[in-house]
């Protein structure tokens, strides 16, 4: 299966394995981002011009379909 998107975020934050742990559970697959360094990778322009907010984790589908929040990322 390809995957659906993007997952961005570092590896060990808890709310980015809350969201990869419900994709696990479903056969989801997803791209991440192991070496996203918090407070480094989310503040450059280019990671703003896509999440405005900044905020961490952060979700790029294959559709260009963009979430932020791990809850609605999980849901989604």
């Amino acid at each position: 299966m390809a995957p659906i998107g993007t997952l961005t975020g570092p590896t060990g934050n808890p709310r980015n394995n809350k969201v990869r742990i419900v994709a696990q559970f479903l056969g989801i697959e997803l791209n991440t981002t192991p070496n996203f360094v918090m407070n480094v990778d989310n503040k450059t322009e280019e990671y703003i011009a896509k999440f405005p907010t900044g905020k961490v984790p952060a979700f790029e589908g294959a559709n260009d379909f963009k979430l932020v929040d791990s809850s609605a990322i999980a849901y989604y």
